[in-house]
Parts: structure tokens; C-alpha cells; sequence
């Protein structure tokens, strides 16, 4: 039951809303409670051969954490560490040893969410060990609405245990706001990031019969794909949070703008790079050292990034290609400072698309293809390649999806909204909200009408 379901849209979210609002108007910890509740619930849902154990999972870090506060905080901080990663190396490893033929069992796979909620639990310890967290200061069920809170629970953005605990005593409904981010994101995924999906598998899918504008054409359908793919769960996230109260930090800020690699990773997926930055850059030294040592805390980090995402070998080429990215940025950045800035956004945006390229790639071999074709290296077997449609065709009938995936990427709505501030015209500023609903109704009038049509597909990141 994912977001952009007809079951979530129609079913599941109205009778969790109904019924939150009408306790929160008695009592807001109640309705807290409900919504627990409903969480579990939820997850019962997506995963129900792995919830039991995972409550059980989070009742253990739970007994872990108040332990922290007692003697030997160090060795009981190390054993829960050590608990959450190999129950998170454990269901990253099975389904690549299955797929190898190492085991022959099926019946264990990858649980939706398992990285977000490992990452979760193992900050959550680490505030607990800082000091960060008043161990008298909630109970077990907050805590477990902290791990399960559906509208983050498979994806994220990754919270952190006070941030919810703040949250659930002090939050405020933002009901309006909430929809309106709840339906920009959902327009994200079901209009534009779903469609522009099945050209870049399509193109993926072509092997070695892959033509130079067929690869490149792929490769920019997928860097498209995957940017409204996760930030459009973002927003869906950031807007249920608010209609309960909730709120979430920032996930992306127009990454595709960026004019640098590091500028880059400053604005996709920002509370990862946070998680990574707070409980792993900085504790192994940070930049405050030598260059060496920075270069070796670099390389952890995005080895650490890789292996999150998957024990694959083009999860691992992928880390060591932004870690070398970043490595070359700290050391000759300062070169290319005086460049214009939409030559350097070209640039990044280069380096961007052939580091999704490594990303989507499932093999050496693939991505060694791929990147070739993307070149014009290698042959082409025309017999094939005279039965596929030319690229240009494709481009031809999803040329508005294109025209409004890039459009969109850029800040032009937050333009707009500025420069209609700045004229301080209430009848203007009216205009534009008037506009504006009327937008987002129509966005979400077109969502349902595709569902009903039905062109669910999944989120990318649920694989994560």
C-alpha cells in the first residue's frame, strides 16, 4: 500500500484522518497514540512477515537505550550499534546471495523501509549515548510511533528521536499546507516521474544493442525519473506529516541546479547527507585534520553510502565515483570559481547523469555497455537495432513530460512567489493563491484520473 494507491488515497487516509481529528480535538497524546496505532498497522500491511520481528527489534533498542543511561554506556552503545547493522547487513545480504545461487531460499527478502529504519534506530542510540535524550522522558510507545510513523516509515527523510518527541507534545495540524505538498508530490510521481520510468527502463533494457542517442536519451530519463520518483515521496511525506502535526525536515532543494558536486549532494537526499555528516563524517574528524585523513574519511563515508544502498557492485563503483568527485572538488574547486555559473551547472549536471547511469546498472558488464553506447564506443547489431523505434519518436510523444520535468526542476515557483511578494499587492498576492488552489486541484483531479487508469508503479527507494 504505497501513497500514490488508490487504497491509501481513498481508503486508508481518510478513516486515519477522520478519526485523528476528531480525538485531537479532546486530547493531542491520544490521538498521537491513534496514530501509532495506525502505523503499525500500516506496516502490518507492507510487510507483515517482517513486522512482528521488528518489533521486537525496536523493543531491544528500546531496553538498549535505557541501559545507555546506566553504567557501561560505552559497551552497551557498541552492542546496539552492532545489533542494528548486522540486522540490516543480514537482509541486505540474503537477497544477493540469493540471486548469486549461494542459497536456494526466497522466502527472506529485502523489508521495505529496513535502511531508513536501521539508520533511524542507530541515531536514535547514539543521541541516547550524547546525552542528547532525556531517558525519563518518554515511554515505549512514543518511541515506537517515532520508528513507525507511516508517513516516513518507508522512505523517509530521516528523522531524529527529539525532533518527533517535540512533535508529538507541541505540533501543530497544518491541514491545508499539508495537502497541498501531499499532492505536488504525488503529481510528481504519478505524472511525471512514472512515465519518464518506463522510457529509461526501456532504454536500460537494450544491452548491447543500445544506439549513442538511445543511451543518453535513457540516461536523462532516468535522472529525471529518480528526482521526482524520491522527492515526490518526499513531499508526500512533509505534507501527511504536517496535516498530523509533524514536521520534517527538508529532503531536496532543486539539486539540479547545483553548480558543483558538493553543492550537489547539499541539496539531494539532505538528511541523509545530514545522518552521514552528524553520525559518521564528523566523528572520524571531520575536515578539521590533514588532508590524508580528510581524504580517508571521505572514502569511508561513501563506501558506508554505497554499501547503504546495496551490497551490488554498482552500489560500490557508484560510491567510490562520487567519493573521487568530491576528492578532485576539495582539491581544484577553487580553479573554477571564476567560471559562469551555467557552465559549471552543465558540468555538474554531466557528472550527475553518469553517476545515476552507474546507479540503475546492475552488473560491470552492463554499465561498462552502457557507458560505451553513451560514447559511441562498440558496434551496433543494425538487424536489432532496425525493429526499435528511433529515440527521437519517443522524445516526439513525451515531449510535454520532458518540457515540465525540467521546467519544474528549477526554483520557479518559489520565483514567482518572490517576486509577487515583493510588488505588495494583496490583490496580486490574492490572484496568485487563488491560482495556485486551483493548480494543485487540478494536479490532483489529473493523479486519480491516471490510478484509476492504472498506472501505479512503485517507488525506486522502496528497494532501499
Amino acid at each position: 500500500m504505497d501513497f500514490n494507491s488508490l487504497y491509501f488515497i481513498t481508503l486508508f487516509f481518510p478513516v486515519v484522518f477522520a478519526v485523528f481529528f476528531m480525538i485531537h480535538i479532546f486530547k493531542r497524546k491520544l490521538a498521537i497514540y491513534f496514530i501509532t496505532a495506525s502505523s503499525l498497522f500500516f506496516y502490518f500491511l507492507l510487510e507483515p512477515d517482517f513486522s512482528f520481528l521488528l518489533l521486537i527489534v525496536v523493543g531491544i533498542n528500546f531496553i538498549l537505550s535505557k541501559f545507555i543511561y546506566q553504567r557501561y554506556k560505552k559497551v552497551v552503545f557498541g552492542a546496539g550499534l552492532a545489533f542494528n547493522l548486522c540486522i540490516l547487513l543480514f537482509y541486505k545480504f540474503i537477497p544477493v546471495l540469493y540471486h548469486k545461487g549461494v542459497i536456494v531460499s526466497e522466502n527472506i527478502t529485502l523489508p521495505i523501509g529496513i535502511s531508513f529504519i536501521s539508520f533511524s534506530l542507530i541515531s536514535y542510540l547514539a543521541d541516547c549515548y550524547k546525552g542528547k535524550i532525556n531517558g525519563n522522558n518518554y515511554n515505549f510507545y512514543d518511541f515506537a510511533g517515532y520508528v513507525y510513523l507511516f508517513p516516513k516509515v518507508m522512505q523517509g527523510p530521516i528523522t531524529r528521536f527529539d525532533e518527533y518527541l517535540f512533535d508529538v507534545r507541541n505540533g501543530k495540524p497544518e491541514v491545508f499546507e499539508g495537502i497541498v505538498d501531499f499532492t505536488i508530490g504525488l503529481g510528481k510521481k504519478v505524472i511525471i516521474s512514472s512515465p519518464l520510468g518506463y522510457i529509461a527502463d526501456r532504454a536500460f533494457g537494450l544491452h548491447n544493442y543500445i544506439t549513442t542517442g538511445w543511451a543518453w536519451f535513457g540516461a536523462i530519463s532516468f535522472t529525471l525519473q529518480i528526482y521526482y520518483d524520491f522527492s515526490g515521496y518526499s513531499d508526500m511525506a512533509i505534507g501527511l506529516g504536517k496535516i498530523f502535526g509533524f514536521q520534517f525536515r527538508e529532503n531536496f532543494r532543486y539539486p539540479y541546479m547545483s553548480q558543483s558536486p558538493g553543492e550537489f549532494w547539499r541539496c539531494w537526499h539532505i538528511t541523509l547527507g545530514g545522518w552521514f555528516k552528524e553520525y559518521v563524517y564528523f566523528p572520524l574528524g571531520g575536515n578539521r585534520c590533514s588532508l590524508q585523513r580528510n581524504a580517508l574519511n571521505l572514502f569511508i563515508v561513501w563506501i558506508l553510502t554505497g554499501l547503504w544502498h546495496g551490497l551490488g557492485i554498482n552500489f560500490i563503483i557508484w560510491g567510490l565515483y562520487w567519493f573521487a568527485l568530491l576528492l578532485i572538488e576539495k582539491l581544484f574547486g577553487r580553479h573554477f570559481k571564476s567560471f559562469p555559473g551555467w557552465f559549471k551547472n552543465i558540468v555538474t549536471m554531466f557528472f550527475v547523469i553518469i553517476g545515476w547511469v552507474i546507479f540503475k546498472t546492475e552488473s560491470f558488464i552492463q554499465l561498462s555497455s552502457y557507458l560505451r553506447a553513451m560514447f559511441g564506443i562498440g558496434e551496433i547489431n543494425h538487424q536489432i537495432y532496425s525493429e526499435i523505434i528511433s529515440w527521437q519518436a519517443w522524445l516526439r510523444n513525451y515531449r510535454w513530460y520532458y518540457l515540465v520535468a525540467v521546467f519544474f526542476a528549477m526554483p520557479v515557483a518559489g520565483w514567482i512567489r518572490n517576486k509577487i511578494t515583493l510588488q505588495k499587492s494583496r490583490f496580486l498576492y490574492f490572484t496568485y493563491k487563488i491560482l495556485a488552489m486551483i493548480a494543485v486541484m487540478l494536479i490532483f483531479v489529473v493523479n486519480i484520473a491516471l490510478l484509476v487508469k492504472g498506472t501505479y508503479s512503485p517507488f525506486i527507494y522502496h528497494q532501499f
